[in-house]
């Protein structure tokens, strides 16, 4: 597979703008994967359905939430995003501020664009806001808290498989999961490509120049649910009837 052929089969996040930060690491080690409490469920395989994120879990969380990337992928369009096609981190969570995001047993992921199911249940409402980071300096200050979803460039992670990398560009093109750092400043990155992808889906990169919308999830203390918007309702509505639409469309050409 070509590095083009690669990059439109995996890779697809939009961003806006890139920020440049020249900056030196000098601390302490983070590695989020060693912390006991944190039980990081097993990793995925996106399949060249790019419009998957994973979602940061929260060591302050009572009930360990194994979270749907399907309800993400058929059910965020209205927020701006393109199903399989990608889409914004920050529309995601809008996403879940405003419905909440459902487990993965009840909405399992396909790896194709599905039809929203507006009627499962979506018990996970602990969200409560996000922060865009746009330097590597508030990004390391971020990781001390907690894991972070991140922007990247992974075209150079295609035959990525145990060195550590350290190719920067500006072209941000997909969205992983940062859950350390080590004192010489390689980050560690948890991705979706399966469990075979890395050393066990873990990918080491050398801290980058170019960072951008580096969100950390922030929960209510109480885990008080959240109550759905009016507005985004009647997106949701206008999306199942945009869908609908296509498919009499489809059907009429096929049978008429």
């Amino acid at each position: 597979m070509s590095q083009e052929e690669f990059a439109q089969t995996y890779l697809s996040l939009r961003v806006s703008k890139t920020a440049n930060d020249n900056f030196q690491y000098k601390g302490a080690e983070v590695d989020w994967t060693n912390d006991k409490k944190i039980k990081y469920p097993a990793v995925k395989n996106q399949g060249s359905c790019v419009g998957t994120l994973e979602i940061n879990a929260d060591i302050e969380l009572n009930k360990r939430y194994v979270l749907s990337e399907q309800d993400l992928v058929d059910c965020t369009r209205p927020y701006g995003n393109q199903g399989c096609k990608g889409g914004w981190v920050y529309q995601a969570y809008h996403y879940i501020l405003d419905f909440g995001l459902s487990e993965a047993k009840n909405y399992p992921y396909t790896g194709k664009d599905e039809l929203c199911q507006f009627t499962v249940d979506r018990p996970f409402k602990h969200l409560t806001g996000y922060y865009i980071y746009e330097t590597c300096s508030q990004l390391v200050d971020a990781i001390q808290i907690r894991t972070v979803a991140v922007a990247v460039d992974a075209k150079p992670w295609q035959f990525y498989a145990s060195v550590v990398l350290s190719e920067c560009t500006k072209d941000l093109n997909h969205a992983a999961v940062l859950v350390g750092i080590s004192a010489d400043g390689v980050w560690k990155i948890r991705n979706s490509w399966g469990a075979t992808w890395g050393e066990a889906e873990l990918l080491k990169v050398i801290l980058v120049v170019y960072v951008l919308n580096h969100v950390p999830l922030y929960y209510n203390e109480d885990y008080s649910y959240i109550n759905l918007s009016t507005i985004s309702v009647i997106l949701q509505t206008i999306y199942l009837i945009e869908q609908l639409h296509k498919k009499l469309i489809s059907f009429f050409n096929i049978y008429l």
